[in-house]
C-alpha cells in the first residue's frame, strides 16, 4: 500500500517540477527495482558460499 502510495506522489510531481512525463516509467521502474533489490538484499543478507553446498 505504501509503494503504491510513493508511486503516485512521484507521477503527480513530475508536473509541478516541471519534468518530461516521458520519464515517469523509467523512474518508477528503477524505483522498483530497487525496493525489490534492497527487500531481497535485507531478507537474505550476505551468506558464505560454503551454506550453498550444505542444501
Amino acid at each position: 500500500m505504501v509503494g503504491v502510495l510513493i508511486l503516485t506522489l512521484i507521477g503527480n510531481g513530475f508536473n509541478p517540477l516541471g519534468w518530461d512525463t516521458t520519464y515517469r516509467p523509467i523512474v518508477e521502474g528503477t524505483l522498483i527495482l530497487a525496493a525489490v533489490s534492497l527487500d531481497y538484499a535485507l531478507r537474505h543478507g550476505k551468506r558464505s558460499p560454503t551454506s550453498v553446498v550444505g542444501r
